[in-house]
């Protein structure tokens, strides 16, 4: 049973097994690690879900070195990588826009908001 990972969206393939309310659906994203473990009825209905991210440890930035001259002083993201507490880490494209910041800090602060984590946890390498 092929499925989206709802942690770093890489497409993962579930086991299908049948249980006594309906199915057990279960497996392991290679990608983030996230553990997939819920039960469906034969309706395709979630009676149980106990699926887990794994949580984000740090989160490393990326500046963007393609900004035209006239835009001097305004930095943008290039690419971001997570890295998460079971140290796995993926490179992340859902923050990566063309929003402009005047500064580090508004930048860190914008993605640590996004992602729900400490700004101690953002850094710019």
């Amino acid at each position: 049973m092929q499925n989206t990972c709802k942690c770093c969206k890489n497409t993962i393939y579930l086991d299908k097994d049948t249980s006594e309310k309906g199915f057990f659906i279960t497996g392991q994203c290679d990608i983030c690690g996230a553990v997939i473990n819920y039960e469906e009825d034969i309706f395709g209905n979630l009676i149980n879900d106990l699926s887990k991210c794994p949580n984000i440890d740090s989160v490393e930035v990326v500046l963007d070195d393609d900004i035209p001259e006239y835009m001097e002083g305004i930095i943008r993201i290039g690419s971001i990588t997570k890295v998460f507490d079971n140290g796995k880490s993926i490179e992340s494209d859902e923050q990566t826009t063309n929003e402009e910041f005047q500064s580090e800090r508004e930048l860190i602060d914008f993605v640590a908001k996004k992602l729900n984590i400490s700004s101690n946890d953002v850094s710019i390498v």
